[in-house]
């Protein structure tokens, strides 16, 4: 199991959301958060309330997938929050050691 997270544009993220359930991958968190660093979008710059450095508004995409699915998430992403401008964001895929039902108790591959 992989655990991938997607850091995209806020407002990219409905359609990077709507794109992956339509594909079958409908378990996802997203949260909604400022961002600073190298990623600003030096064209369409943001001023932030809450920090004085130039910050953007971003989403934070997270699921836990087969390893086999990794590849089309991912590219799923990339197409669905792509504008093509510095600030697009990042995806990171990460090993996931168990995962259990909260509900139930199981645990294993098949919890996903």
């Amino acid at each position: 199991m992989k655990e991938v997270r997607a850091y995209v544009r806020a407002d990219k993220a409905d359609e990077v959301h709507r794109a992956l359930a339509k594909a079958g991958f409908r378990s996802m968190t997203v949260v909604f958060a400022e961002g600073t660093g190298s990623f600003e979008d030096t064209q369409h710059p943001h001023l932030s309330p809450a920090f004085s450095a130039t910050s953007m508004k971003v989403a934070k995409i997270e699921l836990i997938s087969k390893e086999e699915d990794v590849g089309q998430i991912v590219e799923l992403i990339q197409q669905h929050g792509k504008t093509g401008y510095a600030g697009d964001g990042i995806i990171v895929v990460s090993p996931v050691e168990r995962a259990i039902r909260v509900r139930t108790g199981e645990e294993g591959r098949y919890v996903v």
